[in-house]
């Protein structure tokens, strides 16, 4: 009897060991293949970091979508109509004329073989004349010229603000040069009142303050690529996929290549996990690593021939890792920004940076680490000992 119960104990430790490390299956809508997270996060300490959920939550219902060339709502419509769920693409190609706004537990899902987003947007930025407020959150702008707007997500700018100093509108209505906005985003509470010019906000998918959510074998692209003013495709809210202040939030197996702004900007928000990305050819920084981001993960992407930087690091970005990508091939650095503004306890590590233009890796300040990277014909790796960053066991070729 004394056997049996031990026997019955160690099967029971078995089973949990098989389930905590036995490689995650591929199979649809279970969890997703993230080996390197139980290896490479736990082979450096970070007192700090906790794990990202880097897996699909597999309680949730299935929804099947079909795509209709009639309706670029079809996908938005669906996000709306569930509370929490995944939502399978079933066909190659669908359309889409404004942002698709993400919310918490709803992953999309787009076939193994990929599904392709084409967003219809075309770009809008013209002079606001005025402003009326008519209730809570709901407000009237009269533009300079004519433009049929409903349904867009679109940028409030201002005389004199950078940085944060951006609202984000939903038009609701649109009749020539008058239009009825929601407002959806307002970080740094702006009189709207004194707006002074409205643009299209392009991006392909949009998430604010959510968590538990994610993008799977989707690849973004826009109807016609064509020319943005300066100023506004490097404004890191007119990115590809924009996400602000949300948590473990998953994209896998996503591609956004050729925008006319950066891939990807992720600002604020923590345990988020980006693997098998693709961010090519984009127009300033193939990913934004933003403001306060903490406790993410970037591995097994690709980040090349990018306007600006491949992976730009912001404001005080924390306990971060970057592993096993490769880098290649950007008019700026491989890496911009790092350490710049207190950023700390980030970690690069085992990736690919070859012939970018200004350097492999800008380095501003102290307390990150490089470790067992390869460079190869990059204009400078700009490490500077002095800042007291733990540099160590990297290739040079």
């Amino acid at each position: 009897m004394i056997k049996l119960k031990y026997l019955l104990f160690l099967s029971l430790i078995l089973a949990f060991l098989w389930k905590s490390f036995v490689p995650l299956s591929l199979k649809e809508g279970s969890r997703l293949p993230f080996i390197f997270i139980e290896y490479y996060l736990n082979k450096f300490d970070f007192d700090s970091f906790s794990k990202p959920k880097c897996e699909l939550d597999i309680s949730l219902k299935n929804i099947f979508l079909s795509a209709n060339p009639a309706d670029d709502n079809a996908i938005q419509k669906a996000i709306d109509n569930i509370n929490s769920g995944k939502i399978f693409l079933l066909d190659s190609v669908y359309y889409i004329s404004s942002p698709i706004l993400l919310k918490s537990n709803v992953y999309l899902i787009g076939r193994n073989q990929g599904t392709k987003i084409i967003n219809r947007l075309n770009a809008v930025s013209t002079l606001v004349q005025k402003v009326e407020n008519i209730s809570d959150s709901i407000y009237i702008f009269i533009i300079e010229k004519k433009a049929d707007i409903i349904g867009q997500n679109v940028f409030i700018s201002f005389h004199n603000t950078g940085g944060w100093n951006r609202a984000i509108f939903k038009i609701i209505e649109s009749k020539y040069q008058s239009h009825k906005a929601k407002l959806i985003l307002n970080k740094s509470d702006l009189n709207v009142q004194n707006s002074t010019q409205i643009n299209s906000q392009n991006s392909f998918v949009f998430m604010n303050n959510i968590k538990n959510s994610g993008l799977k074998n989707i690849e973004f692209t826009v109807y016609t690529n064509q020319y943005m003013p300066d100023w506004h495709r490097k404004d890191f809210l007119n990115s590809g996929i924009v996400i602000i202040n949300s948590e473990r939030i998953l994209l896998h197996s996503v591609k956004v290549n050729n925008y006319f702004g950066e891939g990807v900007s992720v600002q604020g928000g923590s345990r988020n996990c980006f693997t098998n990305l693709e961010c090519r050819n984009n127009y300033s920084h193939g990913f934004h690593l933003g403001s306060l981001v903490r406790e993410s993960v970037i591995t097994n992407s690709n980040f090349s021939n990018n306007y600006g930087d491949g992976i730009y690091f912001c404001y005080q970005v924390r306990n971060c890792k970057v592993a096993n990508n490769t880098i290649v091939g950007n008019l700026e650095n491989g890496i911009g920004g790092f350490g710049g503004a207190g950023d700390r306890g980030n970690f690069i590590t085992l990736n690919l940076f070859s012939n970018n233009v200004k350097s492999a890796i800008h380095i501003y300040e102290t307390g990150n680490k490089i470790c067992d990277n390869v460079f190869i014909n990059n204009k400078i790796f700009k490490s500077n000992s002095e800042y007291g960053n733990l540099i160590s066991n990297n290739h040079y070729k």
